[in-house]
């Protein structure tokens, strides 16, 4: 049998990397009025991770693509399992992740222009 290394992680991407889970739970989850500016109907997962290396024993993440109020949009979940003390330092790896990704989308974006 093979070893779970990770158990959260893959609990995390097994269960809400399937799309309908994934549907559901922004559905149910979210403030009503941001769950229905976003076009749950044509939701689109992303191959890739932005968490990095030496985090991935406790953290895991998934990209969403689909129509924010009628413009394309990314949802960004996002997985952090618990610790033992306050890490004052998460949120920053947080907001490298984003903008990681904002970074991605916009030389995407400017490739696809030339």
């Amino acid at each position: 049998m093979n070893e779970i290394n990770n158990p959260h992680d893959a609990f995390f991407k097994r269960n809400f990397g399937d799309i309908e889970v994934a549907k559901d739970f922004l559905r149910n989850y979210l403030p009503e009025k941001v769950a229905q500016a976003i076009d749950l109907e044509h939701i689109e997962k992303e191959n890739g991770s932005y968490v990095d290396e030496g985090f991935q024993n406790a953290q895991s993440d998934l990209l969403w693509k689909t129509k924010i109020d009628n413009q394309e949009g990314i949802i960004y979940t996002y997985y952090l399992s618990t610790k033992s003390y306050k890490d004052k330092k998460v949120i920053f790896q947080l907001l490298k992740y984003i903008l990681q990704i904002m970074g991605r989308k916009i030389m995407n974006k400017t490739e696809k222009q030339r």
